[in-house]
């Protein structure tokens, strides 16, 4: 078995479809420090995170949020892959990243056509749409790998249909247009604008909005990975996460910012609807 035989078949092992490689070059980094001397190649790979609702779940997270922490996936994923090349009798170097990444991720995923991007930003993939994290496997070992048969994309661009830009409660995607809801909610120090709109918005943390009403989403499947389809807390009250045991709470991907952002976001949507 050889490095490029062991990752596949670890990444088959991982229900980790989408993938490719390439060697490193100053194109896509955007932090050098992040990057290890030793990289000399990176695989950058899709991890959908979506479990469909049932119409009578309630949800007032994103859907990034439903379940455990990412980057706890992500870290975890990492220390199997570590075992993997231990068990194989294989010897290189290894460190998968996700978000705090050296790497300007979308770009770097585009480029592999791993995706293309969306008016709203977000890469968009073939099979899980836009419902998807990025990361991205460096080695000092060359990896050739290719999981993208011919055509490498069906789609290459956006509809560009405008209807993030028409249903975006910030209306971020127009000219004068103010922060993305998402960004809104993990403010700490918020103002009568951001008050306003987050009482009234479904969702106390982050915004699915632009993801919801893209054509693209219309048939992006659920994930295949186990772990985003346990653990999951749909629906969240003030008083819910005031008595979360902070090591529940630790796991949870709003953790980040503290419970006062989240409980306050909560009770200024709590106390409007009890106004109507």
């Amino acid at each position: 078995m050889d490095v490029n035989e062991l990752t596949e078949a670890f990444f088959k092992s991982e229900f980790i479809e989408f993938y490719r490689s390439c060697e490193i070059t100053s194109d896509f980094i955007i932090s050098p420090r992040r990057l290890p001397e030793w990289a000399k190649y990176v695989t950058a790979f899709i991890i959908p995170y979506r479990e469909k609702e049932k119409l009578s779940d309630r949800r007032n997270v994103s859907l990034y949020a439903v379940s455990r922490d990412y980057h706890l996936y992500v870290s975890a994923l990492s220390d199997r892959f570590e075992t993997a090349i231990k068990n194989s009798g294989l010897s290189f170097k290894q460190k998968i990243f996700a978000d705090t990444s050296p790497f300007n991720e979308r770009a770097l995923a585009r480029s592999l056509e791993l995706g293309f991007i969306g008016k709203n930003g977000l890469l968009i993939n073939e099979k899980y749409g836009s419902f998807i994290f990025i990361g991205e496997l460096v080695t000092d070992a060359q990896i050739s790998i290719c999981s993208l048969s011919e055509p490498k994309l069906r789609r290459k661009s956006c509809f560009d249909c405008g209807k993030c830009s028409k249903a975006c409660p910030a209306k971020c995607f127009s000219e004068g247009g103010s922060e993305c809801f998402s960004a809104v909610t993990q403010k700490k120090k918020i103002n009568d604008d951001d008050k306003n709109i987050i009482e009234k918005h479904y969702l106390a943390w982050g915004c699915d909005i632009c993801q919801e009403v893209c054509p693209h989403n219309a048939s992006a499947e659920d994930t295949p990975i186990k772990f985003f389809r346990e653990s999951r807390i749909s629906f969240i009250t003030s008083e819910m996460i005031e008595n979360m045991p902070d090591g529940i709470f630790s796991e949870r991907s709003y953790s980040w910012r503290g419970k006062d952002t989240l409980i306050r976001n909560l009770k200024l949507q709590e106390d409007y609807i009890k106004k109507q």
